[in-house]
C-alpha cells in the first residue's frame, strides 16, 4: 500500500488508470504481432 496525499489522489488515479488502459493496448499489439510472426508476415 503506498500513502498518497488527498489532494494529489485525483490525478494519481487518472494516472494509474491511463497505465491500466496503457498495458492493455501494448498486450493487444503484443498479441497481433505474435499472430503475424507466426504467419511469416512480419520480418
Amino acid at each position: 500500500m503506498v500513502y498518497v496525499p488527498a489532494k494529489t489522489l485525483p490525478e494519481v488515479e487518472r494516472r494509474v488508470g491511463m497505465t491500466g488502459l496503457i498495458e492493455d493496448v501494448l498486450a493487444e499489439i503484443s498479441a497481433i504481432n505474435v499472430e503475424l510472426l507466426a504467419r511469416g508476415e512480419m520480418d
